[in-house]
């Protein structure tokens, strides 16, 4: 009986740890399918940042496929012909039999024709680019670029800083331009605004002196300059001879000291060799030709180390320290257009025409030759399918004076041409210098 008792005991014991396994197995059970309805955040948080980060890249594919930025189609220039021609119809009076003859000249007048017609041509680009140092208001460097997506070339064209322009009524340097409508900005402008004015006003006369579309413009700072150039690693070159400077005059300060031969300027040593001119026989033109060496070897290194990435982050540091109106998806597009840019298709060149001294003033100005520059704006600077006519080209003779018979005899000119150079040929460019 005892031993009956005892085997009836063990099954209820065996059947209550039975009872309590499954009751465990189905609290766990519950439990994971509780637990399975519980979003797992950490994984969310992944995914969102994948689909962010796909997103990010396929952005910036399509900036660099499909996207196009979008362009003025109109003429900002004055495209009328004016011809001087008798009042009539442009010929000699008629005489009637029996009228006394006269040695009197027709009566003339100036006569606006129709306006020459131009078509835009939407896959090239003008881009006005000027270098200012914070400590002067002048602007020391001065070039338009010319980019054509569709022929893959980019033409640089240098305006020299002295160079005689006429605006407002009066004639100066062309590098006070920015200066001078600086300070005629609105007086309710703030500072950012005030530099809008200003370059968009330089532009415009820029525009109508040479008879160009400017797309954009880009007032660079010396100290974005050189955060650029630390920012894609430098630039490889090798500096033609030694050089040594030092202006301690206040608002003017400059210390150059490079040494000749192949080397990779950090941005400091940079801006050292792009102002340098005192070693130079042709001063400022020497200066210029020393920038297109420059202009050639970073053009080089952006094209051969130039990546995604760094592309955004050169045009987000160009954007948000300079002047410009360029946007930032607009930046990113023309970097990496101008990364595929071979060097044997950038051509540089200086406005042709020659330093002078003005016969009313005396001031040293530098005087662009009319022809060479017609020339030199249809080859390298030209929106338009058409070429750019002699008959509106300067037509308020914005680049000479009149009553200056050297600045006139400069413009004039049938014998100045332009002396384009190749990026591919750029460092070999002799500049004169003074012998030790």
């Amino acid at each position: 009986m005892e031993n009956e008792n005892k085997e009836n005991r063990d099954k209820a014991n065996t059947g209550e740890h039975i009872t309590k396994v499954f009751a465990v197995i189905t609290n766990n059970n519950a439990l994971k399918k509780h637990q399975s309805k519980r979003p797992d955040y950490l994984k969310v948080v992944l995914l969102i940042l994948v689909a962010l980060t796909l997103a990010s890249i396929f952005t910036l594919l399509a900036i660099g496929v499909f996207y196009r930025p979008s362009v003025d189609t109109g003429t900002p220039f004055d495209t009328s012909v004016i011809t001087t021609d008798p009042l009539d119809t442009g010929t000699a009076p008629v005489t009637e039999p029996g009228d006394a003859p006269t040695t009197d000249a027709p009566k003339t007048e100036d006569v606006t024709q129709p306006g020459v017609v131009l078509t835009r041509n939407k896959k090239v680009f003008n881009f006005l680019v000027m270098g200012l140092d914070k400590k002067s208001a002048n602007t020391d460097v001065i070039m338009i670029v010319n980019l054509d997506v569709e022929k893959n070339t980019v033409n640089v064209v240098q305006l020299p800083r002295d160079t005689y322009i006429r605006y407002d009524g009066k004639g100066g340097r062309i590098n006070t331009l920015y200066a001078h409508y600086w300070y005629q900005a609105p007086s309710n402008c703030n500072s950012k605004e005030q530099c809008k004015y200003a370059m968009e006003k330089t532009a415009e006369s820029i525009e109508a002196a040479l008879c160009i579309q400017i797309d954009y413009y880009a007032l660079v700072y010396l100290d974005v300059f050189k955060e650029v150039v630390d920012g894609i690693g430098g630039v490889y070159m090798n500096v033609p001879y030694d050089m040594y400077y030092v202006d301690d005059t206040p608002g003017e300060e400059l210390y150059v000291n490079l040494k000749a031969g192949p080397q990779t300027l950090n941005g400091s040593q940079a801006e050292q060799f792009i102002r340098y001119r005192s070693g130079y026989i042709t001063a400022d033109i020497g200066r210029l030709d020393a920038q297109k060496m420059f202009i050639s070897a970073m053009l080089s290194q952006l094209k051969s180390s130039l990546t995604l990435s760094k592309a955004v982050n050169v045009a987000k540091s160009v954007i948000g320290n300079t002047v410009t109106d360029v946007s930032v998806a607009d930046a990113q597009y023309y970097i990496q257009q101008l990364a595929e840019v071979d060097l044997s298709k950038i051509m540089m060149l200086t406005m042709a025409g020659e330093g002078c001294q003005m016969a009313t003033s005396g001031a040293w100005m530098y005087s662009v030759n009319r022809a060479a520059a017609l020339d030199t704006v249809n080859k390298y600077l030209n929106v338009y399918y058409e070429d750019i006519p002699d008959s509106i080209f300067d037509s308020g003779r914005r680049f000479t004076n009149d009553e200056d018979s050297v600045l006139v005899e400069i413009y004039e000119s049938n014998t100045i041409k332009s002396k384009p150079v190749s990026g591919e040929n750029a460092g070999d460019i002799d500049i004169p210098r003074y012998e030790n």
